[in-house]
């Protein structure tokens, strides 16, 4: 698992470098000006980790905040888009998908959250 979130986590860092289509909302919204040193920092983590990765998950544990990797910079946004241009063009290219998310979030609501009939009616016999 670690494994992957090691090789995710360099593609989505990367993504967010050379400012690929997925990352567009990034973009413009956070500070990347050290994250090639970051890329980098996680390429040597996940080398040591592919080394030897029982003696680098007991390194983790024990060193817990300390380690190393939790020393690598987090990218989050500073601000989230608040155009309701954008979010009406959202809605809009999405109305299907999202009708249908509410649709079937209603429907299983309905089937996995019955009511407890059959005990309020034997509360009052």
């Amino acid at each position: 698992m670690l494994d992957d979130n090691f090789k995710n986590w360099i593609i989505y860092l990367e993504k967010i470098r050379d400012k690929d289509s997925e990352t567009s909302m990034l973009n413009g919204n956070i500070d990347v000006s050290d994250i090639d040193n970051d890329i980098k920092q996680i390429k040597v983590e996940y080398e040591k980790f592919s080394k030897d990765n029982k003696k680098y998950l007991n390194s983790l544990f024990e060193q817990k905040e300390n380690h190393q990797l939790f020393n690598i910079k987090t990218y989050m946004m500073s601000d989230k888009v608040h155009d309701n241009i954008v979010r009406n063009k959202v809605i809009e290219k999405y109305k299907t998908t999202f009708d249908r998310i509410n649709k079937l979030n209603f429907e299983n609501n309905l089937l996995n959250n019955k009511l407890p009939i059959k005990n309020i009616i034997k509360k009052y016999n």
